[in-house]
């Protein structure tokens, strides 16, 4: 029945063949339009936590960080916020995410203590695009 126009409501579930589907695709990974799948949570030393499409973390400073993923995340949306990556609260802090200059794949975050200065924090990281 491939082509063919149906008005709205005129079949059922039941009129469906189910081994005449295909498979779903996901949105987990597939590339830009791919939807939440890519994240992590990475530790204050810059250690990978939990990644789903991350492909490296660099902790390049006091509170400073590079997060690189498995595709150019230039047209993505990031968030990040502290946040602890076992049970522990995560205590106080402020966290900035930015486009990393030199890498297409990369998300720079720095993360600040109470009072303002750099400082290392754990973090969970979610890029949508």
């Amino acid at each position: 029945m491939r082509g063919t126009l149906f008005q709205l409501d005129s079949i059922g579930g039941n009129a469906v063949k189910e081994s005449t589907l295909g498979t779903v695709p996901s949105a987990a990974l597939a590339g830009i339009g791919g939807g939440l799948a890519r994240h992590a949570v990475i530790g204050p030393d810059g250690a990978i936590v939990r990644p789903r499409g991350v492909t490296g973390a660099l902790h390049t400073g006091p509170g400073q960080y590079q997060v690189v993923f498995d595709v150019d995340v230039r047209a993505c949306v990031y968030v990040a916020t502290i946040g602890d990556e076992l049970a522990a609260g995560p205590g106080a802090g402020e966290i900035n995410v930015s486009q990393a200059a030199a890498n297409v794949n990369a998300v720079r975050v720095v993360t600040r203590g109470g009072g303002g200065n750099h400082a290392d924090r754990s973090f969970h990281i979610v890029v949508s695009c």
